[in-house]
């Protein structure tokens, strides 16, 4: 009997284990397909949020993420401006069949628009949102009255041997059977709620090259402003459940290899770029090559921070820079 005890609390704690995991995913897809509005395009069917009211900034996310990145961008709302996050082609609600190249996405984010009656927006890409950001500033100026470029790829991109080999890269860059990397970003994302310090530091020492005394300064400004918290926790959780994501990952980074250093002298808007001197993801030379060949471009460099520049103390003031720039140039857009 001794013997077999254990395996039967064994047994006991994975059907427990499963049944959690079964309901935190159901309840997951539910608030996805709730919170989304899906409405069809030139291009076929595009997922998308939208909060808030004033000039409207045009989000183009990261990966893995989706619609549901909005709620990292309450700043910007309360700021008076509307956000509307897509759902990037391959992620979520948006199938891959509306765009699988950079300009096919952006020839998406357009068709968006057209559906939606929204004649000029400032388009703000993110991490490897970045190209398609880009690509609708030099082919769609009448459409942008902005552009934002935060920790954003203009380069070609591959993630470093370091990421790929960590734990969170294995967890996000697997081709493991899609319900492994489910419980994965199920149990990560459980990680993450009770131990965020924690978990905020195994993230900013895999995507940045950060010293410890510096990753110690970038928590503790996380414990003295439980915002910052609340916002990495919408970080993760929008990472997940990895298999309705999993089709915009593997695309993305297709697409970010094959990006072109083509030359960008041919955009005409004002163009921000803010990027953390020590992003270790999506290196710092990324946000010098748009500057370089943006003409007139303002480059903002966090000095201390890495690839979530969001998460560093240096933030607050970069927060403000971003929202002076679009002031400036938001006195003339259409509204929402």
């Amino acid at each position: 009997m001794k013997k077999i005890l254990p395996w039967l609390a064994a047994a006991a704690g994975a059907a427990w284990a499963g049944t959690k995991f079964s309901r935190w995913r159901q309840t997951r897809m539910a608030e996805l397909q709730q919170n989304g509005t899906v409405v069809e395009t030139a291009v076929g069917p595009i997922e998308y949020a939208m909060q808030g009211s004033g000039p409207v900034l045009l989000i183009s996310h990261g990966g893995p993420g989706g619609y549901d990145q909005i709620t990292m961008m309450a700043d910007l709302v309360d700021a008076g401006f509307c956000v509307l996050a897509p759902s990037r082609p391959g992620y979520l609600g948006t199938p891959l069949s509306a765009g699988v190249t950079v300009a096919e996405q952006a020839d998406a984010m357009i068709a968006l628009l057209d559906t939606l009656g929204i004649e000029q927006v400032a388009a703000v890409g993110v991490s490897a949102g970045g190209p398609i950001a880009l690509e609708l500033a030099l082919r769609y100026p009448d459409r942008l009255w902005s552009l934002v470029m935060l920790s954003a790829v203009a380069l070609p991109y591959q993630p470093n041997e370091e990421t790929a080999d960590s734990a969170l890269g294995k967890l996000f860059l697997s081709d493991g059977l899609v319900w492994l990397l489910d419980i994965g970003t199920w149990l990560f994302e459980q990680f993450s709620l009770h131990f965020p310090l924690a978990s905020a530091k195994m993230m900013l020492q895999t995507e940045s090259d950060l010293p410890p005394e510096q990753i110690k300064k970038h928590l503790d400004y996380m414990q003295q402003n439980p915002e910052r918290v609340a916002w990495y926790k919408a970080l993760i959780r929008s990472t997940g459940p990895m298999s309705v994501r999993k089709a915009g990952l593997d695309n993305d980074l297709v697409q970010l290899a094959a990006v072109s250093r083509r030359s960008l002298e041919g955009i005409t808007a004002p163009t921000l770029v803010m990027h953390g001197q020590h992003d270790a993801d999506v290196t710092y030379n990324n946000a010098q090559s748009v500057a370089e060949r943006v003409d007139q471009a303002q480059l903002v460099t966090l000095p201390n921070a890495g690839h979530l520049i969001w998460l560093s103390p240096e933030w607050p003031n970069a927060h403000n820079q971003l929202i002076t720039f679009l002031n400036q140039d938001s006195i003339s857009p259409e509204t929402v």
